[in-house]
């Protein structure tokens, strides 16, 4: 992750553990056959390995990150709006090194409120 962050190795440690410090497991086998087809169609095309993580994220109504710059331009390109990037967490820090960040109603959420699922 780092080569594809740029940042230093303090500051995506500090990034990660800022991130994963709420994390749940979920045992993929809940998604639903229809979900996974889903993912998998989707991905096709660019790389069908990472079905479950999209899957996932699809399930929860969440959103993915990844640092697989081929799975977020290929996402991207599909119009699949649910992909993170490393750099896109960070420009949702405010001054105070808290994930903060506006939704459609205007209101704030904080990174409790985001379902993130990790493919590093």
């Amino acid at each position: 992750m780092l080569k594809f962050t740029k940042l230093s190795e303090a500051e995506l440690s500090e990034l990660e553990e800022i991130v994963t410090q709420h994390i749940y497991f979920i045992d993929e086998r809940l998604v639903p056959e229809n979900v996974l087809e889903g993912a998998q169609e989707l991905l096709k095309d660019i790389d069908e390995n990472d079905t479950v993580f999209v899957a996932l994220t699809d399930f929860l109504k969440g959103a993915l990150w990844t640092g697989d710059l081929q799975l977020y331009n290929g996402l991207k390109a599909k119009n699949y709006q649910q992909v993170l990037l490393t750099a896109d967490l960070l420009s949702l820090l405010d001054q105070n090194g808290s994930f903060n960040f506006l939704k459609e109603d205007e209101e704030i959420y904080t990174l409790a409120d985001l379902k993130v699922v990790y493919n590093g």
